[in-house]
């Protein structure tokens, strides 16, 4: 069965938001949103929750976006009111599934009117139907939510397990080695390559990662991913991956201010198999230290503060090899790096089955989300499907 369509002006209200610049927010917990998601907080909401929140202006992607919470949305967004027989829910779902973009209008500044998302069509199943199908794909978004939250958690295990074997200073950088640099405990430092004209936005070949696929182990915040041709990647001689290979995103960002982001590759996370482009490096260790404490040592807090100092004020912001390989070692002893490897190791791995796991979960998601929306497949079917899964 498909469901009817009906007029979006005929099932929703767009609410304006309201400017609140920085410097007059106020401290508080009221998320504030804007055209691409949350942008900050407030003391006092706007709206209250549970809300739907639309993009209205800007070049990029137009986000769609749900808050349990009361909220603030800025004048570069809508908030979404439904009519009383839809599900805020399951439109949050639909309007996901259906995109903003395409709605646009402008060049310079496009953005979206209430006039051209009024005259969008959307399935419109029954009210309890739409609730269901809203149950069944929150189901699934509270397992990835609380993966995400689970190797939070581990990210915070594995950086205090290292601090315990670190003397840090009132400022909390540790004693570092005199004598060597990270350069001396690394076997494998390149980056990749892409075909001229770069690599595929999707299709067929091997997956090719890049900054925008660097976040943290066990997190990427999308399972699209670009491909490069077979024969392209056979014939590469640097960036293939290995089992994990800790990633670090290498160069890029607004002059004068380079932000590091560290991840890790492995246990089929964020993909089972793939390669690395020009903007990422595939670091391995050597001299005893394993991959786990090479991860947590790059994503320290100080690592983080030497690798922004020697990557800013460059034209192109950035971390050359010659800088990355200078990077200071903290003072451990053998006892320390025996000690870390072996405890950490099994955190790094958790994490990044964790997130293998929440990219199925996401895949599922995203394969029953149409077939639901347009009454292909019903809700008890798709219930089996995640039962199986799970």
């Amino acid at each position: 069965m498909h469901w009817p369509l009906v007029r979006s002006s005929e099932l929703f209200e767009l609410r304006y938001g309201k400017a609140l610049v920085a410097s007059g927010r106020r401290p508080g917990s009221v998320p504030v949103y804007g055209t691409n998601g949350q942008t900050g907080s407030h003391d006092s909401p706007l709206f209250r929750g549970p809300g739907l929140i639309l993009g209205r202006k800007g070049a990029g992607h137009l986000g769609v976006h749900w808050t349990d919470n009361d909220y603030w949305v800025i004048d570069t967004a809508y908030s979404l009111s439904p009519r009383d027989d839809v599900d805020l829910k399951f439109a949050y779902y639909l309007i996901k599934h259906v995109g903003l973009n395409h709605l646009k209008h402008g060049t310079s500044n496009p953005s979206l009117t209430r006039d051209a998302f009024g005259a969008q069509y959307f399935p419109l199943p029954p009210v309890a139907t739409q609730g269901a199908i809203a149950t069944t794909l929150s189901a699934l978004d509270d397992m990835i939510d609380s993966n995400r939250r689970k190797i939070d958690l581990l990210e915070e295990l594995g950086a205090a397990i290292v601090e315990q074997r670190l003397h840090l200073d009132a400022y909390g950088f540790p004693e570092y080695e005199r004598g060597r640099r990270l350069g001396d405990v690394l076997r494998v430092l390149e980056t990749g390559s892409r075909p001229k004209g770069g690599a595929a936005p999707s299709g067929s070949g091997v997956v090719s990662l890049g900054a925008e696929s660097i976040q943290s182990a066990g997190v990427c915040t999308t399972n699209v991913f670009k491909h490069i041709p077979e024969e392209f990647a056979a014939r590469m001689k640097r960036g293939h991956l290995e089992e994990e290979d800790v990633l670090v995103y290498k160069d890029g960002g607004r002059p004068g201010n380079f932000i590091p982001h560290v991840s890790a590759f492995g246990y089929g996370f964020p993909v089972e198999e793939a390669a690395i482009n020009e903007h990422v490096y595939r670091v391995r260790s050597s001299d005893g230290i394993s991959q786990a404490l090479l991860y947590w040592l790059l994503r320290s807090p100080w690592m983080d503060q030497e690798m922004r100092k020697r990557g800013t004020g460059v034209a192109i912001p950035g971390l050359n090899s010659s800088n990355f390989r200078d990077l200071p070692l903290p003072i451990l002893t053998e006892t320390d790096v025996e000690v870390l490897n072996d405890r950490l190791s099994p955190v790094l791995a958790s994490m990044l089955r964790l997130g293998t796991e929440s990219g199925r979960l996401a895949a599922l998601r995203n394969v029953l989300l149409p077939e639901l929306l347009t009454g292909r497949i019903r809700v008890p079917e798709a219930e089996l499907t995640i039962d199986s899964f799970a």
